[in-house]
């Protein structure tokens, strides 16, 4: 039923664009929300509340929260998955109207997002996904996009040869498409080798140890694909000062203004993908009121991405 309704929605869409009608404004399509929104409370739990990405969602969901009088109970996960499902076994106790996540495990959370479900609250999830879960909506970036275009540029970059190292995050499903987008590109290019795949937790200590041991065994390093804001500067920071590792190209992800600051000193980070964290944030909080209200949406809703350079 819901991928019959994506089909229909989309088709409405194409027509109203064909028939030249006025695109709604967010202001527009928030105005009319405004009074069936009040009282609404939505449970909040995101993966951490530390990385700009984060804050950047946060502030978005915030941005439309306040104009809508939508209660937000906005809790941190801190990375740990048992946390996260006490969180939200907490708000299912308080019986609220929805919930909005970004897993700390798409596996692990399996068991209470349906509990949720079957409790009747929305769930939403922004930028990871569950795994085999139906939720209402599922909010994200356009990431198998965002791996093809940090692809593409890392085969410019590297003239067609190279050896390429990914910085991971193990079963984070958002992770999962940037990878999968960007070894889509690399696959069709036989001397451009991945010569190794780390799990990071997403972390920028992680990342730099990562990098730090495989400098130390003298690993032949060309380009790196970090796939957040934190491994690319733990990237970064481990070839810093390192003089056998100047020449390694350095791609990441997220888009934030402390990379575009390393990309025009131009070092060793080159590029990074822009995700808009802030319009993931204010479309979860549009589409869960919508659902609340009974109003058709999307089950799944990709933002774009663009490249920094």
């Amino acid at each position: 039923m819901k991928k019959i309704l994506v089909i229909l929605l989309s088709l409405m869409l194409l027509l109203s664009g064909c028939t030249g009608q006025k695109k709604i404004s967010l202001e527009e399509e928030l105005g009319n929300l405004i009074n069936d929104a009040k009282g609404m409370r939505i449970g909040v739990s995101l993966l951490n509340h530390q990385q700009t990405f984060f804050q950047d969602l946060k502030n978005g969901m915030e941005e439309v929260s306040t104009k809508t009088s939508v209660e937000l109970i906005a809790k941190s996960a801190d990375r740990d998955l048992y946390k996260q499902i006490e969180d939200i076994k907490g708000f299912i106790a308080d019986d609220l109207d929805a919930i909005i996540l970004s897993p700390v495990d798409s596996e692990g959370i399996k068991t209470v997002v349906n509990q949720a479900l079957e409790a009747g609250i929305i769930v939403l999830t922004v930028d990871i996904a569950v795994n085999n879960v139906e939720v209402d909506c599922h909010i994200a970036s356009d990431n198998i996009q965002g791996g093809e275009m940090a692809g593409k540029l890392a085969v410019k970059l590297l003239k067609d040869q190279g050896n390429v190292v990914i910085i991971d995050h193990y079963g984070i499903t958002s992770v999962d498409d940037r990878i999968n987008g960007f070894e889509n590109i690399l696959n069709d290019y036989s001397t451009i080798n991945i010569i190794a795949k780390k799990d990071s937790m997403g972390t920028k200590q992680n990342a730099t140890e990562i990098i730090q041991e495989l400098i130390r065994a003298k690993v032949d390093i060309d380009l790196i694909f970090a796939i957040n804001e934190d491994t690319s500067i733990g990237a970064y920071e481990a070839i810093k000062g390192v003089r056998d590792a100047q020449d390694i190209i350095i791609i990441g992800y997220d888009g934030t203004d402390l990379q575009q600051q390393l990309i025009n000193d131009k070092d060793n980070l080159k590029a990074s993908v822009v995700q808009d964290a802030r319009e993931i944030g204010r479309q979860s909080i549009i589409n869960a009121i919508k659902l609340y209200n009974d109003v058709p949406v999307l089950n799944e809703i990709l933002v774009d991405v663009k490249m920094m350079n």
